[in-house]
């Protein structure tokens, strides 16, 4: 493929894994902050959605960079989120987990593309 196909692609994986470093961010924050304003009441809550994130997040990184280990242990933490959330967390409003999870498909599906044809 050719450069603006390969900066295409960059730029989709880029996108993507800066919205998903904000919204960690943003759930780390949130972690820190509430936990010591409540006693760590909320972090049984906010752990499963942060535990997703990370885990999409370290996926995509792994994939991007060919690091294996790295993309299993991201495929891990996924399930690993959906197992803590079975008694309750905090909901990530349905737009931003649409945006979240449309930009995963578009950059892994971006990326395999490009390797495909690489």
């Amino acid at each position: 493929m050719g450069g603006f196909w390969s900066q295409l692609v960059a730029f989709i994986v880029t996108l993507s894994l800066g919205l998903y470093f904000c919204v960690i961010f943003v759930q780390l924050s949130l972690l820190v902050v509430d936990g010591y304003m409540s006693k760590w009441q909320l972090v049984r809550a906010v752990i499963p959605a942060l535990c997703k994130n990370i885990g999409i997040a370290c996926a995509i990184l792994g994939f991007t960079f060919k690091i294996m280990p790295l993309a299993a242990v991201g495929t891990l933490l996924i399930p690993i989120g959906l197992l803590l959330s079975l008694g309750g967390e905090v909901k990530t409003p349905a737009m931003l987990e649409t945006a979240l999870r449309g930009s995963a498909i578009l950059s892994l599906g971006s990326l395999s593309v490009f390797y495909m044809f690489v």
